[in-house]
């Protein structure tokens, strides 16, 4: 896709944009809702590319195989950034592109207040997590696919100890938020047990999770969560109107 063409994906419009972070051209992808009226105001849905190398596509690729086959029903305006790091998501430049690009994006956007919501695949899961802890006057829920809460290993899961690993402190943001969580049995790149293991012990403390495993799918490709994601869309719907 190159600089500024629109491209139809399942009767959504996606285009190319660019700001200019670190001295750097950074691209991201903006894909519109059917029937889009520039007048009017939209939630929105920022969906963060797994870890892999980062080239000028990256996001598109995400958007194209997995968020809009997805989501094309729904009314999100869905903004899809690349990573500034050659490779995958780092926390604190990912942090800070994120902010830039969805600056750029109000600038030529209505973006309905207190509807954002961030999702990720893979490392961009983890990503959301994150995205959504370090940024939580703007964002009020995120979706998970086939990652995980943090980007440290698991604790406590193969020892002995039976007690909560997390402390309210900790989560305290997580609390206030709401998460739609996918992750697959037989994930040969974040093992099952694990993710679910993690998932009880933040309900367990009161995070608000719908945790949705699947049986048959391997961490790639992504389309293979087309299906489990177009689910989400009641919980988004209803995440949307209870603000």
């Amino acid at each position: 896709m190159s600089c500024c063409d629109t491209v139809t994906i399942d009767s959504r419009q996606t285009s190319q944009s660019s700001i200019i972070y670190n001295n750097r051209e950074l691209h991201y992808y903006i894909s519109t809702p059917n029937d889009f009226d520039s007048s009017k105001s939209y939630p929105l849905l920022i969906v963060l590319h797994g870890g892999t190398r980062v080239d000028s596509s990256t996001a598109f690729w995400i958007l194209e195989n997995l968020y809009v086959p997805a989501l094309y029903e729904t009314n999100l305006l869905i903004v899809a950034p690349n990573s500034p790091s050659n490779f995958g998501w780092d926390k604190i430049e990912g942090i800070e592109s994120i902010k830039e690009i969805i600056n750029d994006t109000k600038q030529h956007y209505l973006i309905d207040a207190n509807s954002y919501i961030v999702s990720g695949y893979s490392m961009g899961a983890i990503m959301a997590w994150h995205v959504l802890e370090q940024l939580p006057q703007q964002f009020i829920g995120a979706i998970s696919v086939s990652g995980r809460y943090g980007w440290d290993s698991i604790p406590y899961l193969f020892d002995d100890q039976n007690d909560n690993p997390y402390l309210n402190s900790d989560i305290d943001i997580l609390l206030r938020k709401y998460f739609y969580v996918i992750n697959s049995r037989i994930d040969d790149q974040f093992p099952f047990i694990e993710v679910e293991w993690q998932m009880n012990k933040l309900i367990e403390l009161g995070v608000s999770i719908q945790f949705n495993p699947v049986d048959d799918v391997l961490h790639v490709p992504a389309s293979g969560f087309i299906q489990t994601l177009q689910n989400s869309i009641p919980w988004i719907n209803s995440l949307l109107t209870s603000y």
